[in-house]
């Protein structure tokens, strides 16, 4: 068993955090994503629409649910990557880039997820 899990341990996996379908300002499909994906040897891949979970019904990798928060204050936008959702992220509004940021970043791990801040 201690073999095992060392060998897990020094594994690494290829995958993609941070990708978009036609359900935002992607180019293809979900399946046609997720195939891509596969075909190209990844292992896992989170589909990060813009506020929406995104849903492939099937692959051969790993899809974990995921999400871009897409927020902005005047004439800045701020997006934060959410992977492994339960349940959609709405945009938290705030009045200042640092509120802004953590309330979002709160509400992604309340919705059971891990926060990426993408463009700060």
């Amino acid at each position: 068993m201690q073999l095992l899990l060392t060998l897990l341990l020094a594994t690494w996996f290829r995958g993609n955090t941070h990708t978009h379908t036609l359900a935002s300002d992607g180019d293809s499909t979900p399946e046609a994503v997720a195939q891509w994906y596969c075909d190209h040897g990844y292992d896992f891949l989170v589909i990060t629409d813009h506020d929406a979970l995104t849903r492939v019904g099937s692959s051969a990798i790993l899809l974990i649910p995921g999400e871009e928060v897409t927020d902005r204050l005047p004439k800045r936008p701020l997006h934060v990557n959410a992977i492994g959702l339960r349940e959609v992220v709405m945009p938290q509004h705030q009045k200042t880039v640092v509120e802004n940021l953590q309330s979002n970043i709160d509400a992604i791990h309340a919705a059971g997820g891990l926060a990426l801040v993408n463009h700060p």
